[in-house]
């Protein structure tokens, strides 16, 4: 049962780091700037790994075979299912963004004329 977790966490690992070099065209390694961290590359290649074990999990396959392609299958969809929620999650923001900009305006332009 170890082995299966470890196999699909590797796999998935390998899957995060392809999907990742298909995104950005290379591997994007780590960084620290002055104010912020960058996690490259193990970001996306962390996403891939629990998708895959999630996917063991739920699908508790009991042949090596059916692990590989299930820890593959979840890998590379873990990564599809991020971006779609950071998609839908960044188009609110917006809207939201510019909700609350036009409200600070109205109220400094209200504060104004009192």
């Amino acid at each position: 049962m170890i082995n299966q977790f470890l196999v699909a966490s590797f796999i998935g690992f390998v899957m995060g780091v392809l999907t990742h070099t298909k995104r950005n065209k290379h591997i994007k390694m780590p960084r620290i700037n002055k104010a912020s961290w960058n996690p490259g590359f193990l970001l996306d290649s962390s996403f891939g790994a629990v998708a895959s074990l999630v996917g063991v999990l739920v699908s508790s396959p009991t042949e090596l075979e059916r692990v590989i392609l299930i820890a593959i299958l979840a890998g590379y969809a873990g990564e599809g299912f991020i971006n779609k929620l950071s998609e839908g999650n960044f188009d609110k923001n917006i809207y939201n963004d510019r909700k609350v900009k036009a409200d600070l305006e109205k109220d400094l332009n209200n504060s104004s004329k009192d």
